[in-house]
């Protein structure tokens, strides 16, 4: 070989250009009608159907170990059901009153709040009120516990039924309710106290045997101001109540 020979050098963007083997219509459209085919059979060999089931063979081990994974399925299933519904009772005995058909207190101080945050968008402004039953202690000792509950229950259903179903009634505790007043005006409110009293005369509460007598409620309520907290809600409709008991005044609503 003789290396003093010269030798052409041939640059890189000079190299022929490497085209695809050109390719009749017949056979691109072969191909297209293999690969077509071969996706409508993927299609059809899906492994594991819409509801979860196997479609393909397996060995007699995989099944097994399906088998073995699905009973130990089922029951956190069925658990985690029994655990949802256990929450949501829980959750309603704990805004409920324990032998009323009302919130409890917690609860519906919370509701008292909620309509304080929204009280600007509320017209004509909400009412709170209280309403005692006078006659509690008497029955309680008087007739005993039982007693006292089922007049309770008996003044709760009353005061549920004269509320207008926007209005809100809870217990405070003991023989105390309170209402809140979402959709009543000046004189719906004077009324209140009227309609609430001549109700529990009508329907006496039958306390033991033929004995029966009307429960008396004493009612106080306020018109609520926009710069109210929940505690001087209370101690607004708490001081006319206080004023009733003394016999100070006659009048228990505060404009």
């Amino acid at each position: 070989m003789d290396v003093n020979r010269p030798k052409g050098v041939q640059l890189v963007g000079d190299q022929p250009r490497q085209y695809p083997q050109r390719r009749n219509l017949p056979e691109l459209l072969a191909d297209d009608e293999e690969q077509g085919e071969q996706h409508a059979a993927w299609s059809e060999q899906a492994a594991v159907e819409i509801d979860g089931s196997l479609t393909v063979s397996i060995s007699p081990e995989a099944q097994t170990l399906l088998d073995a994974l699905s009973a130990q399925i089922e029951p956190l299933r069925l658990e985690l059901k029994n655990t949802k519904a256990s929450e949501a009772r829980y959750k309603e005995m704990a805004l409920q009153h324990s032998i009323l058909s009302i919130p409890n207190r917690r609860e519906f101080f919370r509701e008292l709040a909620h309509v304080l945050n929204h009280f600007d968008s509320l017209l004509p402004p909400p009412a709170f009120g209280i309403i005692h039953l006078d006659k509690a202690e008497y029955i309680r000792r008087t007739y005993g516990r039982d007693a006292l509950d089922r007049a309770l229950v008996h003044a709760a259903a009353l005061i549920v039924e004269l509320l207008h179903p926007t209005d809100v009634v809870g217990s405070l505790c003991g023989s105390d309710f309170g209402v809140i007043l979402l959709n009543a005006d000046e004189h719906a409110i004077s009324e209140l106290s009227n309609r609430l009293t001549a109700r529990f005369t009508e329907t006496p509460f039958s306390c033991a045997g033929d004995v029966g007598f009307s429960l008396q409620p004493l009612i106080a309520v306020v018109v609520i101001e926009s710069a109210w907290t929940v505690d001087q809600v209370m101690e607004h409709a708490d001081g006319l109540l206080l004023n009733r008991f003394s016999g100070s005044g006659d009048d228990v609503r505060e404009q």
